[in-house]
């Protein structure tokens, strides 16, 4: 079958994991029903992909990195239910369209570059378990307005912030420890 006829996708519930770029780079693919057994989505599985949104399951454990990288039409992105996620991992939003996402509580690390260049993302709320905010994390993320950021937050890392313009609102914990340069 010619992948480039892709526009939606079941995976259906005795597939546990996605392997990378397995869905890389098809541009007609639109949507995407992922069954409840889903634990692992592999590095560049989306990237490059016609994506509009997606809600990923309470069973994900692993987003790999790259994994929804350079998706323009990705716009909104579920993942409150994936309560047994822990991280997201480097570049795994990067350059990618989104402008709503919703992390679930369990993420406790966040990759570097993960929203890196997401110019239209508009606001974000981190979740209280993470304690980083890595290098270059909203790089360049022109839309980003407000930043809601944990109480347990001790440091932001080279970059987190830089070339956002419009960021008019971040309040700081006061448990911070370091705020590096070019944040």
């Amino acid at each position: 079958m010619n992948q480039s006829r892709y526009t939606s996708l079941y995976i259906p519930s005795t597939i546990t994991e996605l392997k990378y770029y397995c869905f890389y780079n098809i541009s007609t693919l639109q949507s995407i029903v992922v069954s409840s057994n889903l634990t692992k989505i592999g590095k560049e599985s989306f990237a490059n992909s016609g994506l509009t949104e997606i809600k990923l399951p309470e069973s994900l454990t692993q987003i790999g990195e790259e994994c929804f990288a350079g998706c323009n039409q990705l716009r909104n992105v579920d993942m409150s239910s994936a309560k047994s996620l822990k991280q997201l991992s480097k570049e795994c939003f990067s350059s990618s369209g989104v402008n709503e996402v919703i992390l679930p509580n369990s993420i406790s690390e966040i990759g570097d570059n993960c929203f890196a260049y997401c110019s239209s993302l508009s606001k974000i709320q981190i979740p209280t378990g993470v304690k980083i905010i890595p290098y270059r994390a909203f790089i360049s993320c022109e839309s980003l307005t407000e930043i809601i950021l944990p109480k347990g937050l001790e440091t932001i890392e080279s970059g987190a912030f830089k070339g956002c313009k419009n960021l008019k609102k971040i309040n700081f914990p006061f448990a911070m420890k370091g705020i590096s340069e070019w944040s």
